[in-house]
């Protein structure tokens, strides 16, 4: 029997109390990015979908690192909002299995907007037995204003909150209506892509944007990796050829040059041309490609002799 969390909207609308000033950076990473914005597709006009951030913290809590994340039901009528507690618990300790270091950071929204409803939900990450106490919980919101298509980069933004109003013990004195309601300060928050992950986000843009290039050296798609290779050097000599255009136009006194590029290129680059021996270069390139020809036959002939005699103990 599936559980479920009520929480009644406080009868506080605007609250004011000190922040916390502990300094928090949040890091998100590809993987949990793409979910956020399939997220954010799902969601229909004027209804948000919520759930919860997975990551690592570090020890001193000011560094945040988002990896995963999952969308949590709830429903929202009237002065109320029921959260699927049994839901979220289930899918948490199911991710614990498979990554035990991870551990709740907080919620997400793809509703920019921060109301009474954020404060409910907040209050509920933050003392929840499988929320982030007894540290803060970070709440972070996706803006999806093009129709259910992203068509360009969604503001993401990030939040850290600290309870306002009298404490407990001073609304129980007073006999007052304690609900729990936050001050949402924004935080800063940065992507992370890994090289694999930013040379893969460069070929398939490439591939949707693909245009005729005459430099383009042609080679056979059978070898990755050499393919690879060349579309690198060719994006490597479009670079050396602006950056001669650029040195040129500053010999023409057509623009201004800048001194710190000038130290840049100074300190980066090898400046004693004599010293490079072009045949010698030429000559270990040469062999450095035989060497991965090489390798790529003997891995074919080794699989080959495994198809061999796979056949052949059918056959005994």
């Amino acid at each position: 029997m599936s559980q479920s969390l009520n929480i009644v909207r406080p009868n506080v609308s605007n609250a004011f109390g000190s922040l916390s000033t502990a300094p928090i950076n949040v890091t998100i990473q590809s993987p949990a990015l793409f979910q956020l914005l399939e997220f954010a597709l799902r969601s229909e006009e004027g209804n948000r979908v919520i759930g919860t951030l997975l990551g690592t913290r570090s020890d001193d809590g000011s560094e945040l690192d988002i990896k995963d994340a999952y969308i949590v039901p709830h429903h929202e009528e009237g002065d109320e909002v029921t959260i699927e507690e049994y839901h979220h618990r289930s899918l948490y300790q199911l991710h614990k299995r498979s990554n035990p270091k991870d551990s709740v950071l907080g919620w997400f929204s793809t509703n920019s907007t921060v109301d009474s409803f954020t404060a409910l939900v907040h209050d509920f990450y933050s003392r929840s037995a499988d929320g982030t106490f007894p540290h803060p919980a970070v709440h972070l919101t996706l803006s999806n204003e093009n129709d259910g298509e992203i068509t360009s980069i969604p503001t993401i933004n990030t939040y850290i909150a600290s309870p306002v109003g009298a404490s407990g013990a001073t609304a129980a004195n007073l006999k007052l209506d304690k609900s729990s309601s936050y001050l949402f300060t924004p935080i800063n928050n940065k992507l992370a892509f890994d090289i694999a992950e930013n040379s893969v986000l460069s070929y398939a843009s490439s591939a949707v944007f693909e245009q005729e290039d005459s430099q383009t050296i042609p080679l056979d798609n059978s070898s990755v990796d050499l393919k690879q290779l060349v579309d690198h050097l060719n994006k490597i000599d479009l670079l050396i050829g602006s950056t001669l255009k650029y040195i040129e136009q500053i010999e023409k006194k057509e623009i201004k040059g800048d001194e710190e590029f000038a130290k840049f290129l100074l300190t980066n680059l090898k400046t004693n041309l004599n010293s490079i021996n072009l045949e010698q270069l030429e000559k270990s390139f040469n062999h450095h490609i035989q060497d991965t020809l090489m390798i790529e036959y003997l891995a074919s002939s080794v699989k080959a002799q495994l198809e061999l005699s796979a056949k052949l103990t059918t056959l005994i």
